[in-house]
């Protein structure tokens, strides 16, 4: 968090599952934070189960992995066209 206040990025990419703070918990802070809350934030996971209990829809958007180029070029392009991201 202190690094994104430092230098705010276009886009958030984090894991589900990190050792100190989970993924959720990053977008719940991010969200707190009137400086970052505009960001779309993406959950990368492997886990399809919380994608299907609906666990992930707080995010604006969700990987599954294995990640592809071609799903970064997708997800970049649609956030993109939805104004969300500038290039």
């Amino acid at each position: 968090l202190r690094k994104m206040r430092e230098s705010v990025p276009n886009l958030v990419m984090t894991d589900m599952w990190m050792p100190v703070m989970n993924g959720a918990g990053l977008l719940a802070e991010i969200r707190k934070d009137d400086a970052l809350k505009h960001l779309p934030v993406v959950i990368v996971t492997a886990d399809a189960e919380a994608l299907e209990k609906g666990a992930l829809e707080q995010f604006d958007a969700v990987i599954l992995k294995p990640i592809s180029k071609e799903k970064l070029h997708n997800l970049f392009m649609d956030f993109y066209k939805q104004k969300k991201i500038g290039i």
